[in-house]
């Protein structure tokens, strides 16, 4: 039987100062509750955004105790499925909306029904000491609103202590790069995941694998700090492992690597370069 962690346990803070909600194992297959980033507070059809409890927003579930995870343990959080609820909100303008979900779709208008995209907002591990507020993106996760942090995804954080301290929340049913109408389309799910140890030749940083790309991200007060930050790291790949010079690693990275923009919205703004996988020739192997 798959163990569910509900939602009733809410909190806005990545930490070790919380006690854990559930025990998981290294390798097994759970699945989470989230409630959405306005605490589930939408109680009309539209409205204003003061409407809505925002006061502390992006909830997330957690901590989780990941037994087998020790401090210095490069985690892997597997993404298997993301299962929304039948309505969202999206949050624009100092308004709100209920956007219903139907089919696979986000039904906008009468005229305009939007494919879905599920992905998770917020998602990380617990500080090394300390807390992070749920609203903040950094090395430990957070909210990155990274559109690629989906279904068939793993992101790979390093563990500052025993168990990592998982927690995650912040489903958007759709969003575009950049989340720059303030919000995605926020929404409750069901997201099912697996974590396990990862044996990973890079540096110590965060990182998002797909089947295409390993994508590299960066997050910092303004949106050329954080590329910098992510084009940084990307040179500092290619140079060491495809046995590069410095400027050849910056050319390469120049024509063959995507830079693009996770979010302008949150506290720090988050940037990511995307490095195709067939360029790396690169496997992760499960420990």
């Amino acid at each position: 039987m798959i163990l569910i962690v509900p939602r009733t346990k809410k909190n806005h803070e990545f930490t070790s100062d919380i006690q854990p909600i559930a025990h998981v194992n290294v390798g097994e297959i759970f699945q989470v509750k989230t409630i959405d980033a306005a605490n589930g507070s939408a109680k009309e059809r539209s409205g204003l955004k003061q409407e809505l409890d925002l006061n502390l927003p992006n909830p997330i579930t957690g901590p989780i105790f990941i037994n087998g995870i020790n401090a210095g343990d490069m985690v892997g959080i597997e993404i298997l499925a993301i299962d929304v609820e039948s309505e969202g909100i999206g949050i624009y303008s100092g308004k709100y909306r209920k956007i219903s979900i139907e089919n696979g779709f986000a039904i906008f208008s009468d005229k305009l029904s939007i494919p879905l995209n599920p992905h998770i907002g917020v998602i990380g591990l617990a500080p090394s000491e300390g807390s992070i507020s749920s609203r903040v993106p950094g090395e430990h996760g957070g909210n990155l609103d990274t559109k690629e942090i989906c279904a068939g995804s793993m992101i790979i954080i390093p563990a500052c202590e025993e168990g990592g301290g998982l927690a995650l929340g912040d489903v958007h049913a759709v969003m575009a790069d950049g989340e720059t109408s303030g919000s995605g389309l926020e929404i409750g799910a069901i997201v099912t995941l697996r974590v396990t140890k990862v044996s990973f030749p890079y540096q110590r940083h965060l990182y998002v694998l797909t089947d295409n790309d390993l994508i590299i991200l960066g997050s910092a007060p303004t949106l050329e700090e954080a590329s910098k930050i992510a084009i940084s790291r990307v040179n500092l790949i290619l140079k060491k492992y495809l046995h590069l010079e410095q400027s050849e690693a910056e050319l390469l990275n120049g024509l063959c690597c995507h830079l693009r923009i996770s979010q302008i919205v949150n506290p720090l703004q988050t940037a990511k370069v995307l490095i195709p996988i067939s360029l790396l020739n690169m496997a992760i192997p499960i420990v």
